[in-house]
């Protein structure tokens, strides 16, 4: 099991990514990202999308919407990547994606990312 620190970050416009170098994802079953979308802050919500080898690479899986919520309100995204049958080492890539959100705007918060066996 790999957790990252609780390090909140933004994810900024469609399309704004982060990743993870030689992640060996032979027993990985699936993801865990929590996230959260706060109204002060303006941001537009949206889905994070995992990607292998490159942030245009294969879709291996992708949270729900994180909607916009009134307060903070931190919610687990689970994305099952075991029945891809993906296996070996790969970058794995986070994509933050919404086509309706302005350009810069804020989509939502991550704090946190778990791999599970």
């Amino acid at each position: 099991q790999v957790v990252t620190p609780a390090k909140e970050f933004y994810m900024e416009s469609d399309g704004a990514y982060f990743g993870f170098k030689d992640i060996d994802l032979a027993h990985i079953r699936e993801i865990s990202v929590t996230a959260f979308a706060v109204q002060w802050t303006g941001a537009a919500g949206g889905v994070l999308e995992c990607r292998i080898d490159s942030p245009g690479g294969r879709l291996i899986g992708q949270t729900r919407m994180i909607e916009v919520l009134a307060e903070k309100k931190r919610a687990k995204a689970l994305i099952p990547i075991g029945s891809w049958g993906i296996s070996g080492k790969h970058d794995i890539y986070f994509v933050a994606r919404n086509s309706s959100a302005l350009p810069h705007q804020s989509l939502f918060q991550v704090s946190s990312v778990e791999f599970t066996k």
